[in-house]
């Protein structure tokens, strides 16, 4: 399709595909443009290039209104296009996320941008979301929960992830629910997610992303001063995890008061090497029993129950070792 467009304009493809990325990217981050369509008045376009499309003789852009403007008529290739320029600008995937959700109409390019910067990359892909920004707890305040759906629907694109490390400390995230499509990444080993001190309240969709996750070896969940008050989603998903050796899970100053599914998955897990267990300053209820087995393959724990009124529950965790 280019090629033709480049023939008629008689210049290199090269040339031509960079002038139609940069003019999708101007067109869909326009806030004039208030839908995926992208129409073209003959300003914009090599003269040539608006003769032939108007006359029908290019399979890229199509005629509207009687010849008074073309429209390209292949989406997924205007979305493409838009985040080759996109990508060329060098712009940060956090502040790229901050854009795209201000402005539905870069939701698509987002996605293929994410594609460019990681899904091309030979083996193994690392991405690392909101810790390279130079006031990133600013930044993350600006977050969504349609940012969250939208980043999430961008990294799910990305099938050879094998770390994720998402930072949304101090976000206006309130659900993990978009969280759910990353059981899509099959070959996923590291996911480190920080949600600390955001507007989450409700992970009920975590134990589905989790239980997709069959190569995960290494979990982190930073839910800090969040309103989350219950952790059997998460108990649930643990228990899918067959081969996780690492677990760092922080609860501080969460409304958690009973995290003895928790207990019950690392009993049942064969893997489990090292484990992270933060519920300082929650009131937590202690289980009626102590868990009737360790768990064998743990070698290292560290719980933290500073400011704990009932530290009974340590005898109960002890009995893991």
């Amino acid at each position: 399709l280019l090629a033709q467009v480049a023939k008629a304009a008689g210049k290199p493809i090269c040339k031509m595909q960079s002038f139609l990325s940069d003019l999708c990217y101007r067109k869909y981050a326009s806030p004039k443009q208030c839908d995926h369509v992208l129409r073209l008045a003959r300003e914009e376009l090599d003269e040539a290039i608006f003769q032939e499309a108007v006359g029908g003789r290019l399979s890229l852009l199509e005629p509207l209104q009687g010849g008074e403007m073309v429209r390209i008529c292949n989406s997924s290739l205007s979305f493409c296009l838009a985040a080759e320029a996109w990508a060329a600008t060098g712009e940060p995937l956090e502040s790229a996320c901050l854009k795209a959700q201000r402005k539905k109409e870069l939701h698509e390019p987002f996605r293929y941008l994410t594609q460019l910067k990681f899904g091309n990359l030979e083996g193994k892909a690392h991405m690392c979301f909101g810790q390279r920004a130079e006031s990133p707890r600013r930044q993350n305040a600006a977050v969504n929960q349609s940012g969250l759906e939208l980043l999430s629907s961008a990294v799910t694109s990305v099938r050879t992830l094998v770390t994720l490390n998402l930072n949304l400390s101090g976000s206006a995230v309130q659900s993990l629910a978009p969280l759910a499509g990353l059981r899509a990444l099959r070959q996923l080993q590291a996911l480190l997610l920080d949600f600390s001190s955001s507007k989450v309240c409700d992970i009920s969709s975590i134990g589905d992303c989790l239980a997709g996750l069959a190569c995960l070896k290494h979990l982190a969940l930073n839910l800090k001063k969040t309103a989350v008050c219950d952790v059997a989603p998460l108990a649930h998903g643990l228990s899918g995890c067959l081969i996780l050796s690492e677990l760092d899970i922080n609860l501080e100053d969460t409304q958690v008061k009973d995290v003895s599914g928790l207990e019950l998955s690392i009993v049942g897990s064969k893997r489990l090497e090292k484990m992270t267990l933060s519920i300082a300053g929650c009131e937590l209820q202690a289980p009626a029993e102590a868990a009737a087995a360790g768990c064998g393959s743990l070698r290292e724990l560290t719980l933290d129950m500073s400011r704990c009124k009932d530290i009974s529950f340590v005898s109960h965790m002890w009995a893991l070792l």
